[in-house]
């Protein structure tokens, strides 16, 4: 049993308050006082137990603003976090996006292009440029041989005649500059064509190149003209 320090009246052991005057009981505050810094530690080991804050970044692409979330990690005081929202942003800006692929060309623009290029090796050739300029060589010394035939008399066991001859001598340094133009597309150099000095191996691989499709974004022959940055 105990008394009230302030009235003097006899307080239960239990009791918080006293029932006279409304004082506190002096027990009850030493238990609260004692229980405080068990709470302050039990707070401090409950905010230390939650491992992630969220801050918001920003990213800006084609002039409009889009909000993102990024995470990162505190354990112990130290930051874990490894990546930044505006830095990445900033990086794909600097080196731009990679944009869809552009529509191919025909048939008739890929024959004028490569005769508008005659002997240009710079720079690149997707595939249909290449490929429909090929077909546009085997056509034409297709429709030669039958003109051979009819024309000259020869037959497809004499080899090429007279007229296959002069067009393949004159479509040689579009048909060299355009392979050139194909494998800078794909990151290689012209000087593969040598290949073709190596018997039926090397006409395999030159093929499987010739195939590939074009490497997105710039290299270092130029700009791809299927996948350019925009």
């Amino acid at each position: 049993m105990a008394y009230c320090g302030n009235c003097g009246s006899v307080i239960a052991d239990d009791a918080k308050f006293c029932e006279n005057c409304g004082a506190p009981h002096m027990q009850a505050v030493a238990q609260a006082a004692q229980a405080e810094p068990e709470q302050q530690n039990s707070n401090s080991s409950s905010q230390q137990a939650q491992p992630q804050e969220t801050y918001s970044s920003y990213s800006y692409g084609g002039g409009q603003q889009s909000q993102t979330q990024q995470s990162y990690s505190y354990s112990a005081g130290q930051q874990e976090g490894s990546s930044y929202g505006t830095g990445a942003a900033y990086g794909s800006a600097s080196a731009g996006n990679i944009g869809g692929p552009t529509p191919g060309v025909g048939f008739v623009e890929a024959v004028q292009t490569c005769f508008s290029k005659y002997a240009t090796f710079e720079g690149r050739a997707r595939r249909s440029e290449y490929w429909f300029y090929t077909l546009f060589i085997w056509l034409v010394q297709v429709v030669l041989a039958v003109v051979g035939m009819i024309v000259l008399g020869t037959s497809p066991e004499d080899g090429p005649n007279i007229l296959m001859s002069i067009f393949s001598l004159a479509t040689l340094v579009p048909s060299l500059a355009v392979f050139w133009r194909r494998m800078h597309d794909i990151g290689k150099s012209g000087a593969w064509f040598f290949l073709n000095l190596v018997p039926c191996i090397g006409s395999i691989v030159l093929l499987v190149f010739e195939l590939t499709d074009s490497q997105p974004g710039e290299n270092q022959f130029g700009m791809s003209p299927k996948y350019p940055v925009v």
